[in-house]
Formats: C-alpha cells, structure tokens, sequence
C-alpha cells in the first residue's frame, strides 16, 4: 500500500507548522491536516458544521452514505441531541461538530479512531508522536510516571492506561467522553439517564436488526472478509452476515494444529451454512523484519504476524467491544483500585492503581447509581479505550478492521439485560440469539476446549466466582 506512513490518521492545530504533504481544511482557527487515505466527509449548514473522520453505518436504512447520514444529523444544533441521534450508528470515526455555541470532538462508541490532546486544546490528533510535530513535547516529572513508562511491563504491553501518555502534556481521549475545545475541557456524556432493563427476547430481536443491519450496510460500502472462530462473538457475526456476501477465513499461527478448535469449528460452522472457508497459515508467525512505517506512526509499536494472504480493498470483520455485554471482568464485589489494576494487567503498580482509584472515585457511584455495573463501563473504557483502540490504529497501516458491536445503541441494548443472563461462558443472551438465527449452529459447542469445560462446570457448580474471587484478591488469577 502506498503513503503506509500515518496511513488514515490526521491532525487538527492551531499551528501552521505541520510539515506533511497533507491536505488543509480551515476550521475556525485550526487547520485540519488529513492523510490522503482517509475517509473525509464534511457539510456545512448555517446552524452546524460536520467533518467526519471515518465512516458511519445505519443499520435501518443500511443504503445511506456517510454523507446522508450527516446531512441527517445536521438537524441537531444542541449537542445533546446530536449526540443522542449519533449513537444509534455503528463505525469507527471521528466528528468534529461546530455551532454557533459549540465546538466539539466526539469519536465513535469505544473511541477506535483514536484522538490524543495537549493540555492546551490547541492540538489534537491519532498518534502522540504525531502531535509532538507542532506541539513541544513534556517529560513527566512525577517519580512513579517515571517509573512506569521506563520500565516493564509498560515495555512489554506497550498499552497506555487511563488518559495518559509517556507525555505529561499529552492526554488520550476514552470512549463515552468528549472534547468541548470552546471550554478547553473533558466531558463524559455517557451514562446519563437511568438503565432500563428488558428481557433476553426483547435484547436478541433488537440486536439481531442492528447487528444484521449494520453488516448489510457495510457490505454495500465494500467487500467483506470475516474471520470465524470457536467462540461466542465471531459466530454472532458469522450468523448475522449470511445473508450478505463475505470471505470467511481463520488466520493458522505456528502453534495451532489441523485439529484445533478455532479451526474445525469454524468449519463446521461454515459447512452446514454452505459457506466457503479457508485456513490461511502465517508467512511469519512474528516478524522480525523492521517494519519503518510501523515505527514511525505509531508510539511504542508492537510487532504484527504477517500473514500469507491479505484481503486487499475489504473490510474485516471482527467481534472487538462484545466483550463490553459479557462480564468480561466478572461478579466480584468490593472492587478496590488495586483490583482494578490487576485486572488491567498491572499488578502492584502504585502509578496504575492511582489512576484507577481516580476513575473509582469519580465514576463508580454515579455509574451504578444510574442501574449500570461499574465494571462493564471500566472495561469499555479502559480495555476497549486502550488496547482495543490501539490495534484498530495499528492495523489501519494496511487494512480496516470494522468491529459492528461498535454503537452505543446496540451496546445499552445489550447491557440493558440482567448481567446473570450474558455471562461470558454461559450467555444466555448470546446462545438465544444464536438459536433464533440458526438451530442447527446452537448445537455446535462454543470454544469446546478443556480449559473453557472446566470453567463452565465450575459455574454450573456454582464455585467459579469464589474461585475468581480468591484469585483476584490474592494475585494468582491469571488474567
């Protein structure tokens, strides 16, 4: 692919000094530095200005381009109710929304299409590195921030946590927050009014027509490819598009054999549905060859597999943010912020634990208060805000990975069930839907390996939740 160098990202600064070949859009004060290949659709009404950085799907009327779908919402010149109307699309996008009382940066349900900040609001964009062009980068002065970005296992995750960067003066933007540049400011808008709870069939009809609706849409923008594997979220999806055309595949890494199961179920899966599969094996199961692109757009680069076949001009098609619905992190009570840290994979790390004692104290109340669990929001935005987000940035060197789960709508939808009924082994939720689309496909087992039988047998006999209980608060939980 060519211009692979901060391939899809942009900056958008007060400063003139971007040194780039990009194009330049005005915007106020600020100039809007694009890379060639991103998707940039813009409308002008005398009540709003839209720029949209991405793509948006409505999963109603799946026909509707980015440019329909804006020149529907530009009927919202309060921002609240723009923002009510834009959450009932899927996609992986950036809005920029200008009005005469508002101007503001809101991304896509999990923040995929990520937005980086100074601390004067006067740049924002993709990457820190990419920022740091115009902005004169801070290094942090606190001992323990110091400590964390210097070491491992930041090093070796190579994650950032919460908002911030090896940057002092660099701030990241999480999901279900905007950036109001007017204020020079941070706002959570989501969640803001009561959960209400509806019934397992109510939540698989609704989220069938989404997810359904969402892939048609996506279908009609380009080709799909859809890797299928033996769990939970890639046999929704699976299901969900076989009513549009779609290459359906499973990556082979050197350590997997013929007969492992994310590669005969899958086959099953596809054969009784009449669909094509292929295993397609790694060229290099981790590569060891520099990749200059990589390196240069994306702060603290992880290595990428390569793989023999790429599906060039497609959308990929992947179950990222359902984990949001399937109490990834548990029934746990009494979590404290050294749980939290644990959980996010830094254990004993007093940097960390500060920084999730802080989203404790200012989020758990107000979250449960309004019906949600604290910690499905705290894996949305810490998990999907930061690991999830910076695959979606690195992988857009060279491809789209589309994730339908991503609307918020369908995400509320989803939650709006009671958490016993979308456990992350035994989802009711997940296994009704999958009957309702296909019988046959319920009878296949989800990842039938014996790790995922044991954990299904603890919970059937009821002791898994002290198990993960104990192992959490003690430390010897593997995560």
């Amino acid at each position: 692919m060519k211009d692979r160098l901060f391939n899809r990202q942009f900056l958008f600064t007060t400063s003139n000094r971007f040194d780039l070949p990009w194009e330049c859009i005005k915007i106020a004060n600020f100039n809007l530095y694009h890379h060639p290949n991103i998707e940039l659709t813009q409308l002008q009404t005398p009540k709003v200005e839209l720029y949209l950085l991405g793509f948006l799907l409505d999963y109603e009327v799946p026909s509707l381009s980015n440019l329909q779908i804006l020149e529907h919402l530009s009927q919202f010149s309060i921002f609240t109710d723009f923002c009510n109307a834009l959450n009932r699309y899927s996609g992986q996008f950036v809005v920029i929304y200008k009005s005469e009382t508002d101007f503001i940066i809101v991304t896509d349900a999990c923040a995929h299409y990520e937005v980086y900040y100074d601390t004067t609001f006067s740049t924002f964009g993709t990457q820190p590195k990419l920022l740091e062009k115009v902005v004169v980068a801070e290094e942090h002065t606190n001992p323990e921030a110091i400590e964390f970005f210097s070491k491992p296992p930041f090093l070796v995750k190579k994650v950032f946590v919460g908002n911030t960067t090896h940057r002092s003066n660099i701030l990241h933007l999480l999901p279900n927050h905007f950036i109001d540049i007017n204020k020079k400011s941070i706002a959570r808008f989501f969640p803001a009014i009561p959960r209400i709870e509806i019934s397992v069939d109510e939540a698989a009809t609704k989220a069938i027509s989404m997810l359904k609706g969402y892939i048609k849409a996506a279908s009609l923008r380009t080709k799909l490819a859809m890797g299928v594997t033996a769990g939970y979220d890639s046999r929704i999806l699976f299901l969900m598009s076989l009513e549009t055309e779609c290459e359906y595949f499973i990556f082979k890494h050197r350590n997997m054999s013929n007969d492992h199961y994310d590669i005969v179920t899958p086959q099953k899966l596809t054969a009784i549905h009449g669909k094509a599969f292929e295993v397609i094996p790694d060229a290099i199961e981790k590569d060891t060859t520099p990749d200059y692109d990589l390196l240069q757009s994306i702060d603290f680069p992880r290595g990428q597999f390569k793989s023999e076949k790429l599906f060039e001009n497609h959308f990929y098609i992947n179950g990222f943010v359902s984990e949001i619905a399937r109490n990834y992190y548990g029934y746990t009570k009494n979590i404290t912020a050294a749980d939290l840290s644990y959980l996010n994979g830094y254990p004993n790390n007093p940097y960390v634990e500060k920084i999730c004692a802080d989203w404790l104290n200012k989020n758990a109340k107000s979250i449960n208060d309004l019906g949600y669990n604290f910690l499905d929001l705290f894996y949305w935005e810490e998990k999907m805000g930061n690991w999830g987000a910076k695959a979606k940035t690195e992988a857009a060197l060279d491809r789209v990975i589309y994730s339908p789960f991503c609307s918020r709508d369908l995400l509320i939808t989803l939650l709006a069930t009671n958490r016993k009924y979308r456990d992350s082994h035994l989802n009711v939720l997940y296994n009704r839907i999958i009957k309702i689309l296909s019988p046959k496909a319920s009878k296949i087992p989800i990842n039938p390996c014996l790790m995922q039988r044991i954990i299904r047998l603890m919970k059937i006999l009821r002791v898994f939740n002290l198990y993960r209980t104990l192992g959490l608060k003690f430390h010897w939980l593997n995560i």
